[in-house]
């Protein structure tokens, strides 16, 4: 919390904090590696559950497929969000938009 910050000024911080986040997140999503990684391990996950005899094996492989999908998506809505965030708060800075 910044008990110091006056309210509105806190709402500016909060902004630049989703847009920090937004270019972390969109820094992890072009990460070769990481992207290496994620298609691997889906790729791994998916070549197990085709070939799995146990319906309940199938089924939690195939979630774990769905959670890594789940992983990227929370990315991409972070780097969405400081778009939207960093849009914002130049609109604003530039008398365009009143909160």
């Amino acid at each position: 919390r910044r008990y110091g910050w006056p309210r509105w000024r806190r709402g500016l911080m909060e902004d630049q904090d989703v847009e920090w986040r937004a270019n972390d997140a969109k820094a992890l999503l072009e990460n070769p590696l990481l992207k290496d990684i994620f298609e691997q391990y889906e790729r791994s996950l998916l070549d197990r559950a085709l070939s799995a005899n146990d319906d309940q094996e199938k089924v939690r492989l195939l979630v774990g497929i769905e959670v890594c999908r789940m992983v990227k998506r929370h990315l991409a809505q972070n780097v969405f969000d400081g778009k939207i965030a960093a849009k914002l708060s130049a609109e604003i800075a530039n008398g365009q938009k009143f909160l």
